[in-house]
């Protein structure tokens, strides 16, 4: 690793050159409006109109009618994309790799000020926040675009009031930017890996109650297919969480979301390894490179969406034996787990890792967001139709919270479950559930004990 990007957000928010940055996207905006036109044409005539908000037939020939002159306002516009894009590419090159929001002030004491039980509650989320574009032509058929989607999941993550978020797929700028209005009084890493104007970014965000005072992002130098698109990596917060005993109490937490699959399973599985090796190398550079002798770490975890289910698939595009990978096998060796581990006892070479019990997944098929019934919800969780089913094959889980064994060893609790994010109304906002953990510390003086974990499945067998 060869640079830690401190983050200091007032020396680069109140700068011209973010200025400059944000005049741009003015003219980038007046494109994709221009191209908002003709988007719902091409998917009505394409089929891709989302199956629960059915359109009336005079909205159906407005929306035709509006196709002419939407294309003119995309060939009009486009010479102010061109120039809009031209000023990023100047601009991106002086930029930080990612954007620090402070809150103004507050009100969150540092849980470990004081002395007795602590309890730190993290979530991990794949929020699916493509672009308009690839969102309304992809086979996202059921959900909204994310400009529309990301504030409603930032209200459904307000109401679990997790200490920790880190978020995947949060591609589009504008949605990301409501996490900011959402969470005033955060600390959010966000905009993560912008360094190209005609590329996304990371797609990664973390949010804090407690102060995030180092960062890091290491963009993965090895991708395939759609993902050359996006500057996918792994993105490194430090955060504050108090001081006691003279000593300031710091955690460590890594988030990424590793390489989607396509049609070789081999290469997917190989880039994988390559990219969970680099996830455990650039954390424990980052702590190398951050630490005080003055601070004690009481959090070291990794999470996000891992793009592969070691046990059960049906898909024949995903690789059933990623766990032979030997980065792989290493990350789970070193980790708990709390889905799958009891307790945070040490795991011989020969180590095996069990499979998720059924109802522990965490990817949907996505093709009923109404769905209320346990019954529907099965059907959503990768196809499920009855509970035979879903006890002999299980559902695929993709995303993963992992806990260092180390530094997680003793006297802690560690209880997982996973969850459906959905709406005021009951909309379910995302194709992936939130992973939410609860690590409880002992306190100091407690005896010794081993940690052990808890876990609560979605559905139950």
């Amino acid at each position: 690793m060869n640079k830690v990007y401190f983050c200091y957000q007032s020396l680069f928010h109140y700068s011209l050159i973010n200025k400059i940055y944000r005049g741009s996207e003015v003219l980038v905006e007046v494109f994709k409006r221009s191209l908002d036109l003709v988007l719902p044409v091409i998917q009505i005539l394409t089929g891709k109109q989302p199956t629960y908000l059915p359109i009336s037939r005079f909205q159906k020939w407005t929306r035709l009618a509006l196709a002419l002159p939407g294309a003119m306002a995309i060939l009009s516009s486009t010479p102010l994309l061109c120039l809009g894009k031209l000023v990023q590419c100047a601009v991106m090159s002086c930029m930080h790799p990612h954007f620090l929001h402070r809150p103004g002030s507050t009100q969150f004491p540092p849980p470990f000020s004081k002395q007795g039980q602590v309890q730190l509650k993290i979530g991990s989320l794949n929020v699916i926040g493509l672009p308009n574009v690839a969102f309304m032509l992809g086979d996202k058929r059921n959900g909204e675009i994310a400009k529309k989607r990301l504030p409603m999941i930032a209200k459904a993550l307000k109401k679990e009031d997790l200490d920790i978020v880190c978020l995947q797929e949060s591609f589009d700028l504008k949605g990301s930017r409501a996490l900011t209005k959402a969470f005033p009084d955060r600390y959010i890493l966000n905009h993560i890996g912008e360094q190209h104007p005609f590329n996304l970014g990371s797609g990664l965000t973390i949010l804090s109650k407690y102060p995030i005072v180092a960062a890091h992002f290491v963009r993965y130098p090895i991708r395939h297919g759609i993902d050359k698109r996006a500057q996918k990596g792994i993105a490194l917060a430090k955060v504050e969480l108090g001081k006691r005993d003279g000593k300031t109490i710091v955690g460590y937490v890594a988030t990424t979301h590793t390489q989607a699959n396509t049609k070789n399973p081999n290469q997917c599985s190989k880039t994988r390894n390559l990219q969970l090796q680099l996830l455990q190398d650039a954390l424990n550079a980052f702590i190398k490179g951050t630490s005080h002798p003055n601070e004690e770490i009481k959090l070291k975890m990794a999470c996000g969406d891992f793009n592969f289910d070691n046990y059960r698939t049906r898909r024949p595009f995903l690789d059933r034996h990623e766990q032979s990978q030997p980065a792989i096998h290493r990350l789970f060796k070193n980790t708990i787990d709390p889905v799958v581990d009891n307790n945070a006892a040490a795991k011989p070479d020969n180590w095996v890792r069990p499979s998720d019990l059924p109802g522990d997944g965490t990817a949907l098929h996505w093709k009923n967001p109404w769905a209320k019934s346990e019954k529907e919800l099965l059907e959503d969780l990768e196809g499920k139709t009855n509970r035979e089913k879903l006890v002999s094959n299980g559902s695929r889980r993709l995303d993963y919270t992992l806990f260092d064994q180390e530094c997680h060893r003793y006297n802690q609790t560690i209880a997982s479950k996973a969850k459906v994010v959905r709406s005021d109304n009951g909309l379910i906002l995302t194709d992936h559930l939130l992973m939410e953990v609860q690590v409880t510390f002992d306190p100091t003086k407690a005896p010794q004990r081993l940690t052990r974990c808890v876990h609560q499945p979605l559905l139950r067998a």
